[in-house]
């Protein structure tokens, strides 16, 4: 029984010391690796800034009402969904609040109704 007391004390202070010099070892003053600040290019840019910013799209309203907008970007595998509900208390009529609320409950609290 004292073995494992010896033991386990042991354990515990060799945590403590190992956490206590990695904590320390991230205090160091030393300048030598911090990277130079940030300076902005000084040569002219390769667009021109009033040039319009354009992106091909394709808009189609479903059969309920929901308004689709659709874009493909193939420059990255990658698949991203973007929904914006126009609702909220700011949009509710006079008499008939508390569906936004109801709505983020059946939503994101995945109800069963």
């Amino acid at each position: 029984m004292k073995a494992e007391v010896k033991l386990m004390n042991f354990t515990l202070l060799s945590l403590a010391i190992s956490a206590s010099l990695l904590t320390l070892s991230g205090c160091s003053t030393s300048n030598t690796n911090i990277s130079p600040p940030f300076r902005m290019p000084t040569s002219a840019p390769s667009e021109k800034p009033n040039q319009p910013f354009y992106v091909e799209f394709e808009k189609f309203t479903l059969a309920n009402g929901l308004e689709v907008i659709f874009h493909i970007d193939r420059s990255a595998p990658v698949v991203a969904v973007t929904l914006a509900a126009h609702v909220g208390s700011a949009r509710e009529k006079v008499g008939k609040t508390g569906f936004a609320h109801l709505f983020e409950h059946l939503l994101f609290l995945e109800s069963e109704n």
